[in-house]
């Protein structure tokens, strides 16, 4: 048998028609796999399955021999069918079968299997997600000549849009069983390295190791030490899995000055296994990462956060049972404070697909250097303030569990939970669209509430997959009765580094029109302004809309300002701020920077711990413009609506 091939669909076949809410099973004969469906009408319309043989090919097309079986057949959980939350089939499963019984609210389940060559698994990789289908229009949806299906999703009622993920399957010889659903890698035995002198720090962890933590005091003469692990699989009740794991693609990364707090952040499911560093604060710094593989099947990075910040002189920095390292910024010299990333490794994915009927790539400026960030990880890196006008702040200490005036930045004033700052808010409904942020022309009283991070933070330089955006979604009938949706996506930077009005925190965000799944235009915030930008005819003009085809699906660009992240739908240079004619504020954006895909990883707005907070993302400045910003719970496109009040009635 060949090292490395591909299973693809040989011969396809078409079931016979089934009554879709007839509650009939319908699974594939011996050793086929689904690879399209059709169905006309509603519920009581007919539904039909294609299903294929399977065959060996490898990068040439060439047959190879192989004896290919469909085995392990299960049976998923009911699914409401109208949801829209879909079904997708775990690791390395393929689709094999469907029950569905009633109208759009009844129940749909799915029966997956593995796919196997000669007894090894085959991987299901490459997935893609077909263009959306009108359920009820007879159109047959089959995958290409390399891919099987592997997931579905429907909204609504039999007019309601449906589409599919199809994968390609690839067998890998070298490739033993996959790792059982849920299990997680984890630091196994830790060990430490050499001392090193930090002007004169080389450290790579032993093969099949990852860091885990490190010490350093003194200045750039001081010493340095490095801990590791070893790595051990275990499931969600603690037992040990066994397996072989290896950390494998190892490479030393772009360097970074030490100093300037850009730090480095490891790609998404990429850990952190070594580090050089060479002279003081002011020189560079470069790290190694590699990728985990358990029985040689990549694994998932998840649950990303950060460290509490710590001075750099302070000693000893170790990652938690689950974690390992992903990230390490520090900020100014021996006495400035280091903070590290931290995920949790997984032999599963663990981000849901994307369920919009579109996607959202972010164009960050070429220049970039304050850069997204998960607003929770702003808070832990922070202390929770309250603002006293022409008096003292105080700041909250998580120890006596109350505010004490006076600015100190001992540790018990970081990281204050959730949960408190979150009870920020004002619970008199009348007064619910009032605030507690300084300097806000909305706020209930003269004082307010602020979040202040140690430094100006900057933010993760490679998001994608590690740092969400966050969904408000808004559905209405228009007057001539078609359903219009509003996609309201929300960003987290650090820093807002505008002229005259910089400030910390900033939260940006665009809102996309749908109607009949297709984007028909987008609102962009750009400083104070939140303009409305169309698809773009058949001449694209200046202010319309980026949209591309991607594998059948919309693909919405848009470019970011440098510093600002002020949001365009073209790059170049943007005049936002101009006295008598002369332009004084330049909005910068190019098509060449960072590309953040913000719908690979999004989070409902409305379930974060904390929405209500109703004070500043950032400390207070001398203007409401220079003062952090209030969050956009208060700042989403219905809270007007859903908080009308008459201001006369307002005490």
């Amino acid at each position: 048998m060949a090292n490395k091939f591909y299973i693809v669909p040989n011969v396809r076949s078409k079931s016979a028609s089934i009554k879709e809410s007839s509650g009939i099973e319908f699974l594939c004969p011996t050793n086929t796999v689904m690879t399209g469906r059709w169905h006309k009408g509603d519920e009581n319309g007919q539904t039909q399955y294609e299903y294929a043989t399977l065959k060996a090919i490898d990068e040439y097309g060439n047959i190879v021999q192989a004896k290919i079986e469909v085995t392990d057949i299960r049976w998923s959980s009911e699914l409401k069918e109208s949801s829209g939350s879909g079904f997708q089939a775990p690791s390395n499963r393929v689709i094999v079968g469907r029950w569905h019984k009633g109208d759009e609210n009844g129940r749909t389940k799915y029966a997956t299997a593995v796919v196997k060559a000669d007894g090894v698994i085959a991987q299901a990789t490459n997935e893609i997600t077909s263009a959306s289908f009108k359920e009820s229009s007879g159109t047959w949806f089959i995958t290409d000549s390399r891919r099987v299906i592997v997931g579905r999703v429907h909204k609504g009622d039999e007019n309601g849009k449906t589409f599919y993920i199809s994968a390609e399957l690839i067998i890998d010889s070298s490739i033993k069983e996959p790792a059982p659903e849920g299990t997680m890698i984890v630091p196994y035995v830790r060990n430490t390295s050499e001392t090193f002198k930090e002007s004169n720090s080389d450290f790579i962890c032993p093969p099949n190791m990852v860091m885990t933590g490190r010490s350093h005091t003194g200045d750039e003469n001081g010493p340095t030490i490095y801990q590791y692990a070893s790595l051990k699989a275990i499931n969600a009740k603690g037992e040990m899995i066994m397996g072989t794991i290896t950390v494998e693609d190892i490479k030393w990364e772009e360097v970074q000055k030490e100093s300037s707090g850009l730090g480095f952040d490891a790609e998404v499911n990429r850990v952190i296994v070594g580090r050089k560093h060479f002279n003081d604060e002011n020189a560079p710094t470069q790290y190694a990462t590699g990728i985990v593989k358990f029985n040689g099947y990549p694994t998932y990075i998840s649950q990303y956060t950060v460290s509490e910040a710590q001075k750099e002189t302070s000693g000893w920095f170790y990652s938690g049972d689950k974690q390992v390292i992903t990230a390490r910024h520090h900020y100014g010299d021996e006495n400035g404070y280091t903070y590290y990333g931290l995920g949790t490794i997984y032999c599963q994915k663990q981000l849901p697909a994307n369920k919009l009927p579109f996607d959202v790539v972010v164009s960050l400026e070429q220049k970039e250097e304050d850069f997204p960030m998960v607003p929770s990880d702003f808070i832990i890196l922070s202390r929770f303030r309250h603002h006293i006008p022409n008096g003292n702040d105080s700041g909250y200490d998580k120890n006596k569990k109350q505010f004490v005036f006076g600015n100190d930045q001992s540790s018990n004033f970081y990281n204050i939970p959730l949960d408190v700052i979150n009870d920020r808010y004002s619970r008199e409904k009348h007064k619910r669209l009032f605030n507690l942020r300084p300097h806000d022309s909305m706020s209930l009283n003269n004082d307010g509430y602020f979040i202040q991070p140690f430094d100006n933070l900057r933010g993760d330089t490679k998001p994608n997959g590690k740092v969400p955006v966050y969904v408000h979604i808004l559905e209405y009938l228009n007057v001539y009765g078609i359903k219009e949706t509003y996609v309201d996506i929300w960003l987290f930077f650090g820093y807002n580094r505008v002229e005259l009005l910089a400030h910390q925190g900033d939260w940006e965000h665009l809102m996309v029109k749908v109607i009949d799944n297709k984007i028909q235009g987008a609102w962009l915030s750009q400083h104070t302004s939140f303009g409305f930008h169309q698809v773009p005819m058949r001449y694209r003009s200046s202010n319309e809309l980026e949209i591309s085809n991607v594998n059948g699906r919309e693909q919405l660009t848009i470019y970011c300002a440098r510093g600002t992240h002020a949001l365009y739908s073209t790059y170049g240079d943007h005049v936002h701020l101009d006295i008598l004619g002369v332009p004084v504020g330049i909005d910068h954006t190019t098509r060449s920077g960072y590309k953040w895909k913000v719908t690979d990883f999004m989070e409902t707005l409305s379930i974060q711990p904390w929405k209500l907070f109703a004070g500043a993302w950032g400390e207070v400045g001398n203007s409401a413009d220079s003062t952090g910003p209030l969050g956009p719970w208060y700042k989403r496109f219905n809270f007007w609506y859903e908080n009308k009040i008459i201001l006369s009635n307002i005490q």
